[in-house]
């Protein structure tokens, strides 16, 4: 009576754990079948559509583009203009790259002297506080 005492948990236990798996096999292909029906998450950190736009169509709109400089304690500084690093000295489009700062290069050529602005769209405008303050110092100075 013992062994059929026995024998009777083992097959409830194995019976339980045959209805564990099963339960856990529905519920993972449930929550797959779920995962693929939801749509794609937007990147966050991804420019909305109707700022971006095709590279090579800016560029050929806009005309060449400064994107970043490097000043280094030694050697020569250069500039990314246009996807393209050109140092200090060499041509880039048939001008010469002549000037570095840390806000713009200059570029000579037979087309005259191009000026690239790093922030082009930055452009500095004293508020009505600013101008104030400013012309009030100038009063001053005059007297």
């Amino acid at each position: 009576m013992a062994d059929r005492l026995s024998f009777s948990k083992r097959s409830i236990r194995v019976g339980q754990l045959a209805q564990c798996a099963l339960a856990t096999l529905l519920l993972s292909t449930t929550l797959t079948a779920t995962a693929q029906s939801l749509p794609a998450l937007a990147d966050p950190t991804r420019p909305p559509a109707s700022v971006a736009t095709d590279s090579g169509a800016a560029e050929a709109d806009s005309g060449p583009a400064l994107q970043s400089v490097m000043l280094p304690r030694q050697g020569k500084p250069a500039a990314l203009i246009s996807g393209q690093w050109v140092r200090l000295g060499e041509v880039w489009n048939g001008s010469r790259l002549v000037r570095v700062s840390e806000r713009e290069v200059v570029l000579r050529g037979e087309g005259g002297t191009l000026r690239l602005l790093l922030t082009p769209e930055a452009v500095k405008t004293p508020t009505g506080e600013t101008r104030k303050a400013t012309q009030g110092m100038l009063k001053k100075g005059n007297q």
